[in-house]
């Protein structure tokens, strides 16, 4: 392995994390919704866990490709926050409903999911 090539690692394995994490995550959004027999925690803390594992990963990403600060963090929420719009309008076409109390649960998602990022790279870089 060169030098290069385990610099890249983190980088193309991140990506690739949040690449099919985000894919699953719209795929799972967009399917008919099946009976569940088992009780589900409440839709709002799927949909906030959800964006946040997903604001967390965009956060990860970004940060190995170049500096994260405060511009990023608020550049990855409004994307997230648009993405989130998105998906909540296009969900009627698949016989789900859209919900605006989803779109809130998503960007506090995201809100958290970014200041767990935060709160990593912080002690990572004390342990550093």
């Amino acid at each position: 392995m060169t030098a290069n090539e385990r610099v890249n690692w983190p980088r193309k394995t991140s990506l690739a994390v949040l690449t099919v994490y985000w894919a699953l995550l719209f795929v799972s959004t967009h399917v008919p919704r099946l009976p569940t027999i088992p009780p589900l925690p409440s839709d709002k803390v799927l949909h906030a866990v959800s964006f946040a594992v997903l604001s967390f990963l965009f956060a990860l990403v970004w940060s190995l490709r170049g500096p994260f600060g405060w511009r990023h963090f608020l550049a990855v929420l409004a994307i997230l926050a648009v993405y989130a719009a998105f998906d909540e309008v296009t969900q009627p076409l698949t016989q789900r409903t859209a919900d605006p109390l989803d779109w809130i649960a998503d960007v506090a998602g995201a809100l958290g999911g970014l200041a767990s990022f935060f709160c990593a790279r912080a002690i990572w870089r004390r342990m550093a």
